[in-house]
């Protein structure tokens, strides 16, 4: 690591996000274990990571959950090839994405409106330094509860200590282009002060079926170092995107269609799929402001304000009828004005339009005691969120296209009251506090550590039109954990850990709305009990010739929330699966480099099993159980399994990854599965030397479902039975039909990049 300039002060690294001159891209990562697929860890927990040296290697465009794919227990669903569209789905170890805790340089990133991360908003792939992911715990102090199936942290590079930048641009598959570029201060002065500041802009269509998207980005950060272990960050990242939708098809469809089951690119009247009512915009601001202090030889104190703002629009075709429409539970007979465009003459086409705007503050603060074996630990976090979900509707012209996809411009009734079945808002107001207690039974060997934390959590929520029910929802959970770590020697370490955590139902799903066509209820607003999970973990590593870890785990789970998409806008929600219990083990292990190459292999065996009938409506009207009970859960294959291999002499380098995930459940009754599938990514390039001002200058190529498989990679939507059952009671319990995410399909892309 290169030094500061006389008079400047060095970091330690305990901001956990190096500098560009820390990780080398361009002329060290040779020098990685697994190529950057694995590094060693070793807190009492399941752990993985990739660092920069992998991430280097990847399509500058992959999103931190398109990076963590390899890893044991991670089942992702990919939808695009160059992940411009957050339309995808992570599970892990038989729990759902919402059911994961994010984390993005200190700010929680679960949106309270449906538990998902929008990870597109995240920081570009040149300024992540670090992604891990716990399979099943957090650090206490994390300012996050939701994490029944883990924790993704993605933390950015610090800023270089001597100015200069870097440069890269992109061109590939599907008319695809992207440009970034980075600007690094070094230290400015005498003050202790670096920054740099980055902006890329990408454009592609999709893959399959029309639609554009184009993605603008901006990342800034600044590092004070008051001292050699004591600092203050500042991250700020700023996101614009326009994307299109993908169908999600069912398994019919899929066996009909396959890649060929889009979005139609030409208008019809009186269909509702035509293309261009599907795009979608989102734009987002995430900031956060940590500082590590030392306060004396035995005290450290950390605190983190941040906030987080995020708004955006899902339209999706529909069918209105022209004269007779509801407003919550109020009748306007009116006229609208517009042509019938429907085989009956009744309704027109038009769209409707999820607005979405969440807006959140907190801080999360934190107090270190160091005093002879003992660790003690004091925490408080603090978060305020501020949440709208409404729809609204406007006629489309004769082209198929409404004036105004926004929803600003909403059809409005005689009286001044805009179309609309949802207005809903949501705060919801977060504290918790935390205490833990570290001991060294014996000193560099064996550790003792316990805490606690006490989540309260208070929710309102109303669909603020007229006649729609509010809803107050109280939760305080208190989350105990225990872990033991015995570290033999350097080589050898056993840990075994056990933890708690719960999940409230995602905002949504506490908003009461109705049917604007026959003022029916479409959707009965309830907080519904929170989820529970209790979780163990038994593990192994060996730190040698190789890296090694394995880890045996178990998890119970009750009032288990499956995600589901709830409409035609992609918006998610969910529903209750009881209990649930997950069992097994995974592992990983990579090789030191040997003439160059470097080898990455990963697994996971899962038995995850439902406990209970799960409630269902019958054809009656009646509720029922469907007999559930000992089937195996949905989104959790059996096994699956990751191969790495990655080779760089420093001018020439490459890798392939591949992933296989079996077959996997998309119903409760277990009467409809997703084949299994395998996809393999490959990567090549050379780097050249310096050349004046250049440094390094390199040439990539990317290349994406090499086989160009046509799979699906996940499910978008499970339902309680594809065939039809009989309920416990004897109802009959119709059948339904679960949807699919379509894996991305064979792209490349070449990418030259430098630093200067």
């Amino acid at each position: 690591m290169k030094k500061a300039p006389s008079g400047k002060p060095v970091g330690t690294g305990a901001r956990g996000a190096p500098s560009v001159e820390e990780v080398d891209v361009r002329g060290a990562i040779y020098r990685h274990t697994g190529g950057g697929l694995m590094s060693r860890e070793t807190a009492p927990k399941a752990i993985s990571a990739v660092t920069q040296a992998y991430i280097s290697r990847q399509s500058p465009s992959a999103t931190a959950l398109t990076l963590v794919s390899m890893m044991p227990g991670v089942n992702f669903a990919a939808a695009d090839p160059m992940s411009a569209t957050d339309q995808a789905d992570m599970s892990s170890r038989g729990v759902d994405q919402p059911e994961i805790g994010y984390i993005f340089e200190s700010v929680p990133l679960n949106f309270s409106l449906t538990g998902n991360p929008n990870t597109t908003a995240w920081a570009d792939s040149e300024n992540m330094a670090r992604i891990s992911f716990a399979q099943g715990a957090s650090e206490i102090q994390d300012p996050t509860f939701s994490e029944v199936g883990g924790l993704l942290r993605a933390s950015m590079r610090d800023p270089a200590d001597n100015f200069g930048g870097a440069f890269d641009a992109s061109y590939g598959s599907f008319d695809m282009h992207r440009e970034f570029v980075r600007l690094d201060s070094g230290y400015i002065g005498h003050s202790g002060v670096k920054a740099y500041i980055s902006f890329s802009d990408m454009m592609v269509r999709n893959w399959r079926g029309l639609g554009p998207n184009h993605r603008r980005h901006v990342d800034f950060k600044a590092v004070k170092d008051w001292s050699a272990d004591s600092h203050t960050s500042l991250a700020v990242t700023y996101n614009d995107l326009l994307k299109s939708a993908y169908t999600q098809p069912t398994m019919a469809q899929w066996l009909k269609q396959g890649v060929n089951y889009n979005y139609p690119g030409t208008y019809t009247p009186g269909q509702t799929t035509y293309y261009k009512n599907f795009i979608n915009v989102w734009q987002a601001i995430v900031v956060s402001m940590p500082s590590d202090l030392r306060l004396t030889r035995h005290l450290r104190l950390n605190v983190t304000p941040y906030m987080s703002w995020a708004r955006g629009y899902a339209p999706a075709g529909t069918l209105l009828n022209v004269a007779g429409n509801y407003y919550g539970r109020s009748f306007y007979p009116e006229n609208l004005g517009f042509a019938p465009t429907n085989a009956a003459h009744t309704q027109f086409n038009a769209i409707s339009t999820n607005v979405i705007q969440d807006t959140y503050a907190g801080f999360n603060t934190f107090l270190t005691a160091h005093y002879g074996r003992s660790e003690t630990l004091f925490g408080y976090w603090y978060n305020f969120d501020n949440g709208h979900m409404d729809y609204f509707y406007q006629g489309v012209g004769a082209n198929g296209i409404a004036p105004d996809p926004t929803g600003e411009k909403a059809i409005t009734f005689a009286n001044g009251v805009r179309l609309s079945n949802q207005l809903g808002n949501i705060t919801t107001q977060t504290n918790a506090l935390y205490v833990s207690e570290k001991i060294g039974l014996i000193p560099d060997h064996l550790d003792l550590y316990a805490g606690f934390k006490e989540v309260m959590m208070s929710r309102d929520a109303q669909n603020q039109i007229p006649g729609t029910a509010y809803v107050r929802a109280n939760s305080a959970h208190p989350l105990p954990r225990v872990s033991l770590n015995w570290r033999l020697n350097d080589t050898h370490q056993f840990f075994i850990d056990a933890t708690t955590n719960f999940r409230v139902s995602p905002g949504n799903n506490l908003f009461t709305s109705y049917n604007i066509n026959n003022g029916h209820i479409a959707h009965q607003g309830a907080a519904g009990p929170d989820e529970y999970a209790i979780g163990e973990e038994v593990g192994y590593r060996y730190n040698g010739p190789v890296l090694a870890s394995v880890t045996f785990f178990n998890t119970n789970i009750t009032n288990r929330q499956i995600v589901t998409i709830i409409n035609a806008n992609q918006i998610s929600g969910t529903v209750s699966g009881g209990g649930q219990t997950n069992r097994g083990v995974d592992g990983e292990v990579a090789t030191r480099p040997f003439h160059h190459v470097t080898a990455y292999v990963s697994g996971e065996y899962l038995h995850a099993t439902e406990d209970n009938n799960i409630r269902a409506i019958a054809t009656s009207g009646l509720v029922d159980y469907l007999p559930s009970a000992g089937k195996i859960a949905v989104r959790s294959p059996k096994w699956q399994a990751a191969l790495g291999l990655a080779y760089d002499d420093g001018t020439f380098f490459g890798d392939m990854n591949l992933k296989h995930i079996a077959s996997q459940y998309s119903t409760f009754m277990d009467d409809e599965k997703m084949p299994a599938y395998t996809n393999v990514n490959m990567s090549v390039g050379v780097r050249g030397s310096d050349w004046g001002w250049l440094k390094r200058p390199e040439f990539r190529l990317n290349f994406i479902n090499v086989g160009d498989a046509h799979y699906l990679s996940g499910v978008a939507s499970p339902v309680a039975t594809a065939r039809g059952a009989r309920g416990i009671y004897g109802g009959k319990i119709a059948a339904g039909s679960a949807s699919y995410y379509v894996g991305p399909g064979f792209a490349m892309l070449g990418t030259i990049s430098t630093s200067f």
